[in-house]
């Protein structure tokens, strides 16, 4: 993939990413960004155990894609 269309492609999940809510945001910043586990990121956030946390992440995740099918429709 040339560089230009690579940055592109960040440049737009940024914009997605920017659409979402706060807790998706924060999230998705923890866990891919600053790579904390789910235990930390349940202590972080206040979550009442980690499954709880990957569900929602879950769930960001597939708003994240909608979002990105919807552009690309």
């Amino acid at each position: 993939m040339e560089a230009a269309q690579k940055e592109e492609q960040i440049v737009l999940l940024q914009s997605y990413y920017e659409k979402m809510g706060v807790h998706c945001k924060k999230i998705l910043q923890l866990f891919y960004y600053e790579e904390k586990k789910l235990e930390e990121i349940v202590h972080l956030l206040g979550y009442e155990n980690k499954d709880v946390v990957k569900s929602q992440k879950s769930r960001c995740i597939k708003q994240l894609k909608t979002l990105i099918a919807e552009h690309n429709g």
